[in-house]
């Protein structure tokens, strides 16, 4: 626990909540009884004295508890890492119980009133950071940034969820990945357009990140330092363009998506080899959408493929390209960067029963095709994903809710030089209480 509070950015955290909240308690009375208000507050916002800034604070306590059937598959579900049979040990172990409120939330929001707009500002955070801490509660930013309305159009900057994630159409999970693996959320510019009452247009900026593959199956990004096996790093010389075309109505929302994105890789000179740099301009598509068949209940779908598509399907980070370089160890091995097709589908069903108990019952496969090249060499490469999600959702009030949830994975690895492929499996039984405030 002691290490647990030394946390310095948790510190932040509940200092900064703990100073302003109760520096502004104190008029939240005397905003509630003026008749006359010189600045409307939204609900659950309290009005700063003398400004036209109101600010919410919010968040949840999520407890999870799980049983894995199979092999311990952590605090939250990555299909992508499922221990393999005949690879990973723990591929063979069954039985494992755990206990965790990682998905809990701290959230502080703002409302400024201007001659010319409304200004909102969101942070917000859960503890699946990857930080030293010896609980394993360090905190993650889930959303940081402004977002400007000026008549029918917007303006956000900061880090939340890309353009192309689409959240509306994957359900209600306990899991905090989900049946995305967790939706992806980076650093971005983007202008929003409101074309008419039911029709949106989303265009932005996004933080680039070449993510791929080498000959080792090592994961590497912009982010990685010169590795063994292929001297290599990634390298952005422009921004990801996202954008979405978003239909919404009474009866659900259809939206349309896209991503061009530009793949850069270098390997340094090493014992001999020669240096290699090489571009990729990769792309990215998507349709997904949700139909309300009768009050909130009805079908939901995504479609989502392209080439280079990497991280832009969180299943399949790091796959938008294989590079090939010659070293020690492959040192008849081509210079090459082959981008990688990857398709992924979504279909599920939401069905309210009553106002208090919902069911979601989904499904998901992703396939990618790995370049020729990495079936030369005898390392594990993701092939197929699946996943099953079924869960029933109770809510005792607007504040508390009890939910039961089922989750069964697969992970099928591509035939190797050694034409071996391996496969693993997982299947858990998680059940959640929520209090939200």
């Amino acid at each position: 626990m002691k290490n647990f509070l030394s946390s310095t950015s948790l510190k932040k955290i509940l200092l900064t909540i703990v100073f302003i909240f109760f520096g502004f308690e104190t008029h939240v009375k005397a905003q509630k009884s003026s008749s006359s208000p010189s600045v409307p507050v939204a609900s659950g916002y309290i009005l700063v004295p003398g400004t036209n800034t109101a600010i919410k604070f919010g968040g949840a306590i999520q407890l999870d508890m799980f049983y894995d059937g199979g092999p311990d598959l952590g605090d939250t579900v990555n299909v992508e890492t499922v221990p393999l049979k005949g690879v990973n040990l723990k591929a063979v172990q069954t039985g494992h119980c755990g206990v965790s409120a990682r998905a809990s939330r701290l959230s502080v929001a703002s409302l400024t009133h201007t001659a010319k707009g409304e200004l909102k500002l969101l942070i917000e955070t859960d503890f699946f950071g990857n930080g030293s801490d010896s609980t394993g509660y360090s905190p993650r930013w889930r959303h940081l940034y402004a977002y400007y309305t000026v008549k029918s159009c917007s303006f956000l900057a900061g880090h939340t969820d890309s353009v192309f994630m689409d959240l509306k159409a994957i359900g209600v999970n306990l899991d905090v990945n989900g049946i995305l693996s967790g939706p992806l959320r980076q650093a971005q510019f983007r202008y929003i357009q409101k074309l008419s009452e039911n029709l949106e247009l989303n265009v932005a900026f996004e933080k680039p990140n070449t993510d791929y593959l080498d000959s080792g199956a090592n994961l590497l990004n912009n982010s990685s330092v010169a590795n063994s096996t292929s001297n290599s790093s990634g390298n952005s010389g422009m921004p990801d363009i996202t954008g979405s075309l978003i239909w919404s109505g009474e009866r659900g929302h259809l939206s349309c998506r896209g991503v061009a994105r530009r793949l850069s890789v270098k390997a340094e000179s090493i014992n001999g080899y020669p240096s290699y740099s090489s571009n990729q301009t990769a792309w990215v598509l998507g349709i997904s959408g949700k139909l309300n068949v009768f009050y909130k209940s009805g079908p939901f779908f995504q479609i989502n493929g392209g080439d280079g598509v990497g991280r832009y399907i969180p299943d399949i980070e790091y796959y938008s390209a294989y590079f090939s370089n010659p070293s020690s160890s492959t040192p008849n091995a081509p210079s090459r960067l082959d981008t990688q097709t990857a398709i992924n589908g979504i279909i599920g069903w939401q069905q309210f029963w009553t106002s208090e108990i919902r069911t979601n019952l989904m499904t998901s496969m992703t396939r990618v095709r790995v370049s020729p090249l990495a079936q030369q060499q005898t390392a594990p490469f993701n092939n197929q994903l699946f996943k099953l999600i079924g869960n029933i959702l109770y809510s005792l009030n607007e504040k508390v809710i009890f939910g039961l949830e089922i989750l069964h994975v697969r992970r099928d690895t591509l035939r190797n030089a050694a034409g071996k492929n391996f496969y693993g499996m997982g299947t858990r039984v998680l059940g959640s209480v929520i209090y939200k405030f």
